[in-house]
């Protein structure tokens, strides 16, 4: 189950809060793999709810870290 999207330029995040205290983050290069193609994601982080102080930067700066490799 996916609970959320961001769909932005050169990249697609997949967020899944499955897990109490913290939501784990998909981090896809665009365009997506073709199905079949043994897909993985550029990088995977979390972010645990105690977080929500500076979320929007912390949010940023993961994601740009995990398309860095």
């Amino acid at each position: 189950m996916i609970a959320g999207i961001d769909d932005r330029d050169n990249r697609t995040v997949c967020a899944d809060p499955r897990v109490q205290g913290k939501i784990t983050f998909e981090v896809w290069r665009t365009p997506l793999p073709k199905p079949g193609n043994d897909p993985r994601p550029a990088g995977t982080f979390y972010l645990l709810d105690s977080y929500h102080i500076k979320l929007t930067d912390n949010y940023a700066k993961r994601v740009e870290d995990a398309l860095k490799g």
